[in-house]
This record gives structure tokens, C-alpha cells and sequence, in this order.
């Protein structure tokens, strides 16, 4: 398997947008290929399976060849000229001009309810938690934006995670207003951290079966 160790990343960087017509195609192939195969080398020396050497060598070069197909993409201008290139930056432009807007108007409406409701209601102690809020739909808003922009659900991951900690905040704050159990209310946080470590379980999982499914992606590629 190790002479299809190539024609695999060759296959893959272009699967993932590299351009072969890009100037550092070729070196940066025959990099990726020497990695792979002194790996695939040491693992065969090491007692592996020819398959389980081809995996391992295609896992060892994952994240160095992802990266390499983001650098060996081509121009705005090779793809659709100066117009082309134009057009996806107004576009750009447009998007990030509305995600302003978003927040902007978030946190207005926030201000405004803010005053609201604690001038009629009174109750300042606890609807400054319209801020925390505030800032948790900030996130969101930023989320809801990069996914649109390309980002996976992992990408966000670290966000998403500061969302759950903005209401875990809040939630410890309202309960502990409206219960006055402020000695009971601090084990919040405790649930809060145990469903931080589950959800970095599932970030690891996620991240290593994307791997995997990458590196077992070789097979089926050399059959196309």
C-alpha cells in the first residue's frame, strides 16, 4: 500500500481545493509524501499491518495537510478574475455589515428593556441579568455568522462553551435572588463543570473520528 501513499495526498489536497497549477503544489506534495511514508516505515518496522501503517501515516500528516490545502488554494483572482474577486468581497463586506448591525441592535434593545422594566418594575438587583443576556446572544449572533462564512460546528466549539457558562451565571444569580439559598445555589457551578467535561469528551471524540474518517477517506479515493 505504501506506493498508493501519494496518489492519496495528491487526491486529498485537491478534494479539499488545493490547485494543482498552484507554484508550490509539487513541493509541497512531495513534503506531505516523504512524512507519510517515513512514518508508514516506522510503523511497518514496528510489527503493523500494511493497513494499519497506511492509516497511521495518513493520520500522522492530517493537520499538516489540511493546512497545506488552505495555502495551495487558489487565488480569488485565478478563479473568476478581478469581477469574481470583487463580488465575493462585497459579499464579505456585506455580511460583516449586517453582523454589526445584529449586534448593535441587541444591545440597544437590551439597554432600552433594561430601563424599562427595572423603572416600572424596580427589581435593579436582578434585571442587570439582561446583560449577561445580552452577551450570550452576542455569541450566538458571532456563531450563527462564522458558520455562515464556512466554520464547522467545532470551529465554535469554544464558543458555544461560553454561552453555556453565561447561563450557567445567570441561572446561578436568578435562583439564588428568588430562593435566597445563596449557601446551596453555589453547587451551579459544579453542574457546570461536570457538563464542561462531557462536552469536551464530545469535542474529542468528534475531532478524532474526523480524523480517522480523513485518513480512511485514502481507500476510497484510489478507486474513483
Amino acid at each position: 500500500m505504501k506506493n498508493q501513499i501519494r496518489a492519496h495526498i495528491e487526491r486529498n489536497l485537491k478534494r479539499k481545493g488545493a490547485s494543482a497549477d498552484h507554484g508550490e503544489f509539487a513541493s509541497v506534495l512531495d513534503h506531505l509524501t516523504e512524512e507519510a511514508e517515513k512514518e508508514y516505515d516506522r510503523l511497518s518496522a514496528s510489527g503493523k499491518t500494511d493497513l494499519e501503517s497506511y492509516r497511521g501515516a495518513m493520520e500522522k500528516i492530517a493537520d499538516e495537510s489540511k493546512r497545506a490545502s488552505v495555502f495551495l488554494r487558489p487565488s480569488e483572482e485565478a478563479e473568476g478574475g478581478e469581477e469574481n474577486a470583487g463580488a465575493k468581497k462585497e459579499g464579505s463586506d456585506t455580511l460583516s455589515a449586517i453582523e454589526q448591525t445584529a449586534h448593535s441592535v441587541l444591545w440597544l434593545l437590551t439597554i432600552a428593556a433594561y430601563l424599562t422594566v427595572s423603572l416600572i418594575f424596580g427589581h435593579w438587583e436582578v434585571t442587570w441579568l439582561m446583560f449577561l443576556s445580552a452577551a450570550a446572544g452576542s455569541i450566538i449572533i458571532d456563531i450563527v455568522f462564522n458558520m455562515n462564512r464556512g466554520h464547522s460546528l467545532l470551529d465554535e466549539w469554544d464558543n458555544m462553551v461560553g454561552v453555556l457558562w453565561i447561563v450557567i451565571v445567570a441561572v446561578y444569580f436568578l435562583v439564588s435572588f428568588f430562593t435566597g439559598k445563596w449557601a446551596i445555589t453555589w453547587l451551579i457551578f459544579i453542574g457546570g463543570v461536570i457538563l464542561s467535561v462531557i462536552l469536551d469528551t464530545v469535542k474529542s471524540t468528534l475531532v478524532k473520528a474526523a480524523k480517522k474518517e480523513d485518513a480512511e477517506n485514502g481507500g476510497g479515493e484510489n478507486d474513483e
